[in-house]
């Protein structure tokens, strides 16, 4: 037994020694995360509300046509949308027999009292009436007489009603065949360089708003349209089917809009002065609230935050960070606090007035 043992024990100090003699495994290296940091700093941050809503043409630069008489309806020579000249007939009438029997009964009047006049005069001439009564007769007859001349140039003036300038048919009021009473719209034509935006807004948005507060339009029906303008008026009825107010912005001229396009705006309410700013996506949450993520001499520090209003693609920091800090605006999804980095500058800063 003792020799076995013997045997046995300079094999098993070849073996210690054999184990304590390999070469230890290397450590893991240090994940290094590679990022795009941009600095915070300081500037003016337009806070702006959204909007939708459609392009019209300007009331106050329409005109109605109207006849001046009952008539009939007996052609409409144009379409709603088309651009007229001046002079351009509209629609033909003809004066319903309504028209004719006031013509007709005005007429009789005026030659009762011209007669009436005559006989006035022969009166005074035989010393049975006076000079104010011929004067009352006399008023009376030329004022008839006036208004058959009314209806005269009446009745021949709506056989064709005319555009009164250059200008597009925006809405046809009346058909063909249709009697109109004395006074009703028939054509209501828009001036084709007047037009505007109605943009709706929830009520809280339109009381941050003020006329002459710039707007910047965008079409959405396809096209390239943009334009910068300012509003001219504040609609603060609210809408009972939609429950929006609204704020009406004339297009300038030559920006390519047209009546009846889809409308995105962007209003400026506010401008923020001087405010330390950050890019939004630079920004993360959880249950305790925001936070980023700053270069620190190549490690990443976990920073919380209070953020303040977001315009764009910027939003404004009012504690956690100072100026010149760089925030993680890129690859911050897989950082945790104290990572390593590998940091690669932003080709942009976020300087909220462009500087």
């Amino acid at each position: 037994m003792n020799k076995a043992l013997a045997r046995m024990l300079p094999a098993a100090a070849l073996l210690l020694i054999s184990a304590c003699s390999k070469t230890p495994e290397p450590a893991a290296p240090e994940p290094v995360a590679r990022v795009v940091t941009t600095p915070a700093e300081r500037g003016d941050l337009p806070i702006t509300v959204n909007g939708f809503g459609t392009v019209e043409f300007d009331p106050a630069r329409q005109q109605v046509l109207a006849t001046q008489i009952e008539a009939r309806v007996t052609d409409i020579l144009v379409q709603p949308g088309a651009r007229v000249e001046q002079g351009t007939v509209l629609v033909r009438l003809t004066p319903s027999s309504a028209s004719g029997l006031d013509l007709s009964r005005a007429r009789t009047d005026a030659n009762a009292a011209e007669a009436e006049l005559q006989r006035q005069k022969r009166l005074r001439d035989d010393g049975l009436s006076s000079d104010a009564d011929v004067e009352r007769a006399q008023l009376a007859a030329r004022d008839l007489a006036a208004q058959v001349g009314t209806l005269n140039q009446n009745a021949g003036a709506i056989r064709e009603v005319r555009a009164p300038r250059e200008g597009i048919v925006d809405t046809i009021m009346v058909s063909a065949g249709d009697v109109v009473a004395s006074g009703s719209p028939l054509v209501r034509v828009s001036a084709p360089d007047a037009i505007l935006t109605r943009i709706n807004l929830e009520l809280e948005d339109a009381t941050r708003l003020s006329p002459g507060d710039p707007v910047h339009l965008e079409g959405l029906d396809g096209g390239s349209q943009i334009a910068d303008a300012t509003i001219t008026t504040i609609d603060l009825r609210v809408d009972p089917q939609t429950r929006m107010t609204a704020i009406l912005v004339p297009v300038p001229p030559g920006n390519g809009f047209l009546p009846g396009e889809a409308v995105r705006a962007a209003a400026v309410a506010e401008i923020r002065k001087n405010a330390l700013l950050v890019p939004l996506k630079s920004i993360f949450t959880d249950e305790q609230g925001a936070f980023v993520f700053v270069d620190m001499n190549g490690t990443a520090a976990r920073r919380r935050v209070k953020t303040g209003p977001s315009s764009s693609d910027l939003v404004e920091i009012f504690s956690g960070i100072s100026d010149g800090d760089h925030v993680v605006t890129e690859g911050g999804a897989i950082l945790s606090d104290g990572m390593k980095l590998n940091t690669s500058p932003a080709a942009q800063t976020p300087s909220g007035d462009g500087k």
